[in-house]
């Protein structure tokens, strides 16, 4: 039985190929081996795309391990397209199952047929009973070990390592020359790895290690639009009106504010005369794909647009815009690690719209296993990875802070789009 999904492993140093070169791995040895001894083999690779970060460290090795097993596969087909060999395809583990149980169930048919005419005996009990049920414990064994080694293959998920800045090295997210442009030292040391199971363990051993969590999506903050709405002061936006802004003499001028979220246009009319610094968390660049940042953005700090104040705090003039959000969603590692740049930048006000995303969560873990729990798991070690994140800032002496939004209808409309904006976060 060999099974392939995205990498080989490691390369064997022996025994070698006939040629002198090295196997790529023992999984490729077993096969080599087992085809020279003519044992029957049953090849099995899984099509489904691995789930690999554009932030991971080791993105460049785990692409050229698929490139391998790419290259594997092509032996089994000829220049033209057809095909030299078999091998079974599966998109995960239910499908799996289904396919491994016909294939041996059909054998087991296969081998009895065999026996039966061998022995010219038809298939009675006093034939079937000693053999078949053993047969089927040995079936039933081989899928819960195959069920566990999937599990394994699932669990090689994208872990999140929060360190303590004092005692670790330089994280893989750290850019060194903040410290020395602004003065202000990271927090933590951020870090986003690959881990098993037992690595994960071990890991957390460390005793510079602060907390550790797996990586579970997020999402944006959905609007409430039931809400009864008050009147409009004319030239000021509701939400100005509405948390007493209009009134207060504290308009934002000297407050370092960062906003975390999709993005921001910086062409906008809104942040004219702004000093915006930006940076991309998402792996898909920098500016607004969606226009819930920029909204956001607005509702904060933008200046009046068309004669109407829509901004909280109209008198900020340094702004960090961190992209956590992209168009297919975002991870807690961007929010930790857009969080941790925003202090290192010397962050005041933090303001995000964000949420863990429990329902894809869930559905992750029920595609990989029936565990329940493990969701829950999930969320418990992503909130306490927070709780040790906002101490850590704490410790080293930010005062920042931290505001996250509940819901609303939007305030800045003018600000995502002056002539017809959406009713959005508030």
């Amino acid at each position: 039985m060999l099974i392939l999904w995205s990498r080989f492993g490691t390369p064997l140093t022996e025994p070698l190929r006939p040629d002198g070169s090295r196997y790529l791995s023992g999984t490729e040895w077993e096969y080599e081996d087992a085809i020279s001894g003519e044992v029957p083999i049953l090849l099995h690779r899984r099509i489904s795309d691995p789930q690999v970060s554009l932030r991971d460290t080791d993105y460049a090795e785990k692409r050229r391990q698929l490139e391998l097993v790419d290259a594997f596969f092509k032996r089994f087909t000829e220049p033209g397209g057809a095909a030299t060999g078999g091998y079974i395809q599966y998109n995960d583990m239910s499908d799996f199952k289904d396919k491994f149980r016909r294939i041996v169930e059909s054998a087991i048919r296969q081998s009895l047929d065999a026996e039966a005419i061998s022995s010219s005996q038809s298939l009675d009990a006093e034939i079937t009973t000693p053999w078949q049920p053993s047969m089927l414990a040995i079936v039933d064994r081989l899928t819960r070990q195959l069920a566990e080694k999937e599990k394994e293959i699932a669990n090689l998920r994208q872990t999140l390592i929060l360190r303590s800045a004092s005692q670790s090295s330089p994280p893989v997210e750290h850019r060194p020359e903040h410290d020395s442009e602004l003065g202000h030292p990271p927090a933590a040391q951020v870090e986003v790895l690959h881990l098993d199971s037992t690595e994960v363990q071990a890991v957390a051993r460390d005793p510079a290690v602060e907390a550790i969590a797996p990586v579970i999506p997020i999402k944006l903050i959905a609007p409430l639009t039931e809400l009864g709405m008050p009147a409009e002061t004319p030239g000021i936006a509701w939400g100005v009106t509405a948390v007493g802004a209009d009134k207060s003499p504290f308009t934002g001028n000297g407050v370092v504010v960062a906003v975390l979220d999709t993005g921001i246009d910086t062409a906008h009319p809104a942040f004219t005369g702004l000093t915006i610094i930006k940076r991309d968390f998402s792996g898909e660049g920098n500016g607004d794909w969606h226009g819930h940042g920029t909204h956001f953005a607005g509702t904060v700090f933008g200046r009046p647009v068309d004669g109407t104040r829509i901004g909280v705090a109209p008198g900020v003039n340094r702004a960090l815009i961190a992209k956590t959000i992209g168009s297919k969603g975002g991870s807690s590692d961007a929010l930790v690690l857009a969080l941790n740049w925003a202090i290192e930048e010397g962050a005041e006000v933090i303001v995000l719209s964000l949420r863990f995303d429990l329902v894809t969560l869930q559905r992750q873990f029920r595609e990989l296993d029936s565990m329940s729990e493990r969701p829950l798991e999930a969320f418990r070690a992503n909130v306490r990875l927070f709780d040790s994140l906002f101490l850590m800032f704490a410790f080293k002496g930010s005062d920042a802070i931290i505001c996250f939004r509940s819901g609303g209808r939007g305030s800045a409309q003018r600000c995502a789009q002056p002539e017809t904006g959406p009713e959005d976060a508030g």
